[in-house]
């Protein structure tokens, strides 16, 4: 909670060329402080001149010096601007910095003799190579390879160069005009972009969330845990075995569902199905006993029948002697079965015509 009379303030430093740019300040201080008195603060945390300090709240240059932080507008949690107009070519608040993280940063060596001479005393110390190779690992392997070493730091000197053109030139825009509100826009979507690439790299190369390790098959999280998967030449294997092992619930003669994914396997593909269908062979109960898809009445038919079955040839269809309707026939007959395969599939399924067309593409 902030005391009575103290405003806590956030600045953010836009310095180009300079070791501090993009930094961030907390401040708690007095509310009747002055915005004179902020830059006085400033300065003493960062060495920047007071002269060189331009505050912006809100798109909006505080150029009074002499107004307290309350008549200029500023409250509590505020976010202020810092634009550091004439950057210094001595950076001097690099101080600031661990001398562990100052090592890290890449120098203006652009020619071979300073270059190789930045490498050498890389190689001389043991904590900037540790260093190196976590946050520049394409730099640590070429760190025994001198034309190598040199070719990827001028890349990377280039890479600086071209962010520092484009910042130079959204501060000149802004120096210009500074109440040009498109201007600040665009000044403060470049820095949220910046900061957000700033963290993912730093995520990154520091704190990895998670890795695929494909020699292992294993997906390895930042905290060391791990979580195997299956290779693409297991999965129709595990598929099978899945199927296999699912538990099922019994369906209309003998057929059986499975429990998790619905499959339809047809009557006697399962132990269960098989001991179904052995004790429905001795039942005169069960519809379709002796058909087969795509085949006629089986030869083990019983040849006992009633008395009226002899006449039965006469019969119009077999369809209407089991009493499926024409029409589940004929929908099981446009998906390209044969009107006995439809027949068999409905005597097998109880007339259900899902459940038949299931079974047929099973089969």
């Amino acid at each position: 909670v902030c005391d009575h009379g103290r405003t806590r303030i956030t600045i953010q430093i836009i310095a180009p060329n300079h070791q501090l740019d993009q930094e961030l300040l907390n401040l708690d201080l007095p509310s009747e402080l002055s915005v004179g008195d902020l830059k006085s603060f400033v300065t003493a945390e960062t060495q920047i001149p007071q002269t060189a300090q331009q505050f912006f709240l809100n798109n909006q240059a505080l150029q009074d010096d002499a107004k307290s932080l309350d008549d200029a507008g500023v409250k509590d949690g505020d976010l202020i601007a810092m634009l550091m107009s004439r950057p210094p070519q001595n950076n001097m608040g690099g101080q600031r910095r661990g001398p562990q993280q100052g090592t890290a940063r890449r120098g203006p060596a652009n020619n071979t003799e300073e270059i190789e001479t930045t490498r050498l005393s890389i190689l001389s110390n043991p904590g900037a190579v540790n260093q190196i190779r976590e946050q520049r690992p394409a730099l640590h392997a070429a760190i025994n390879d001198p034309n190598r070493f040199r070719e990827i730091w001028l890349e990377m000197v280039r890479e600086d160069s071209d962010r520092d053109r484009e910042r130079q030139e959204q501060m000149r825009l802004l120096n210009e005009d500074p109440f040009n509100i498109e201007a600040q826009q665009k000044i403060e979507e470049m820095i949220r972009q910046e900061s957000v690439q700033e963290n993912l790299q730093f995520a990154y190369e520091h704190n990895p969330e998670a890795v695929i390790d494909l020699r292992q098959n294993k997906l390895i999280f930042g905290d060391g845990n791990d979580v195997p998967f299956l290779g693409e030449a297991d999965l129709p294997k595990f598929s099978e075995d899945a199927q296999a092992a699912e538990p099922t619930i019994k369906g209309p003669n003998g057929t059986e569902i499975g429990a998790k994914s619905g499959t339809i396997q047809p009557a006697g593909t399962s132990a269960a199905a098989a001991s179904s269908s052995s004790a429905a062979k001795h039942s005169d109960s069960f519809q379709g006993q002796g058909q087969t898809l795509g085949a006629g009445a089986s030869s083990s038919r019983p040849v006992s029948a009633a008395p009226g079955a002899a006449s039965g040839a006469g019969a119009p269809s077999s369809a209407a002697a089991v009493g499926h309707s024409k029409e589940k026939i004929e929908q099981l007959q446009n998906l390209g079965f044969s009107q006995q395969q439809a027949v068999a599939a409905l005597d097998a399924c109880d007339g259900n015509v899902e459940y038949a067309a299931g079974l047929l593409f099973q089969s």
